[in-house]
């Protein structure tokens, strides 16, 4: 089997970036496969970013991600693993992917924050394998990354289908065996690029919150973003 790590490359260049990108190379000097996806690579463009819909950031949309990854993959048990690019990874998350996830086919986590004692309800890191991901791919939104909402939809669909119900109070909880108390995802604490004076101004945020919405009206109206 594989353990395959994907981010999409932003290049931004502020230390605790550059923090996550040496985690990531400990995970491939330890067998681990990382893909970084990169969008303005004019030899492998990106099929499509936010920038199609007016957005001025060249964002990716998660399943483009997702797919690539899919590539990467030639056995159902391979596990493919998502976080953001300034996210630290814990190398023993190779092994909880090795045996967890494989066992329940898709988890989330949530982040460890240094120095933090913050209870955040959004996700860092998903975790699939490339059988369940084949198999519920279609039914996750077209959501852009780098914009809100859609860490908290894909959390849902995952615990929807153990049959849990999900709320905005619960969402801050670990649900077993949706959510795992792990946490592998190291997160430094920093203003949000998306949230603020113009959080409601961005198309990326705008195309994610729609979307958001309509799943949750369809699949899980206890939950109300």
């Amino acid at each position: 089997m594989k353990v395959i790590f994907i981010v999409y490359a932003s290049h931004l260049a502020t230390d605790r970036h550059k923090r996550a990108g040496e985690s990531r190379e400990k995970l491939a000097n330890a067998g681990a496969w990382v893909l970084e996806y990169i969008t303005d690579d004019p030899a492998n463009p990106a099929p499509r970013t936010a920038m199609d819909i007016g957005e001025s950031r060249p964002l990716p949309y998660l399943k483009d991600l997702l797919t690539a990854a899919l590539g990467m993959s030639d056995k159902d048990d391979d596990v493919i693993i998502w976080t953001n690019d300034d996210v630290q990874i814990d190398p023993q998350a190779v092994l909880w992917a090795a045996s967890e996830v494989r066992l329940h086919g898709a988890i989330s986590m949530r982040r460890s924050e240094p120095g933090s004692s913050e209870i955040h309800m959004g996700r860092e890191l998903f975790a699939f394998t490339s059988k369940w991901l084949k198999a519920n791919l279609d039914s996750i939104p077209d959501f852009i990354l780098g914009a809100p909402c859609f860490d908290i939809v894909l959390a849902a669909l995952i615990r929807k289908l153990h049959g849990i119900n999900s709320t905005v109070g619960n969402m801050s909880a670990d649900l077993y065996p949706s959510d795992t108390e792990h946490r592998y995802a190291i997160h430094e604490k920093h203003d949000s690029g998306w949230a603020g004076a113009n959080e409601f101004s961005y198309p990326a945020n705008l195309h994610n919150m729609k979307l958001a919405r309509e799943w949750c009206r369809s699949n899980m109206p206890s939950l109300r973003l």
